[in-house]
């Protein structure tokens, strides 16, 4: 029982762990809308390419679409002046 439980948390772990990363942070924005190549998921990748720097942590604990948009928006881009569409 002990051990189902242990490989239970590490699974949640594992999810946990791919959700903030690079992957599956542009996983979550290709899912709010933001086609491969549209102008929001390349400023998103551009954000995003470094595991290192935070961004995919916060990223991935934003639930709504909107604040996602945002957060891409007003995290050092060079680019404010997104409509946030899907290009």
């Amino acid at each position: 029982m002990l051990c189902m439980a242990s490989m239970e948390s590490h699974a949640k772990q594992m999810d946990a762990w791919k959700a903030s990363s690079p992957d599956g942070c542009m996983e979550l924005e290709e899912k709010d809308g933001h086609r491969p190549g549209s102008e929001v998921w390349f400023m998103a990748a551009r954000l995003l390419r470094d595991a290192s720097n935070g961004h995919c942590f916060m990223f991935a604990r934003l639930t709504d679409p909107d604040d996602r948009l945002r957060y891409i928006l007003t995290s050092g881009n060079g680019f404010s002046g997104a409509s946030g569409g899907s290009n």
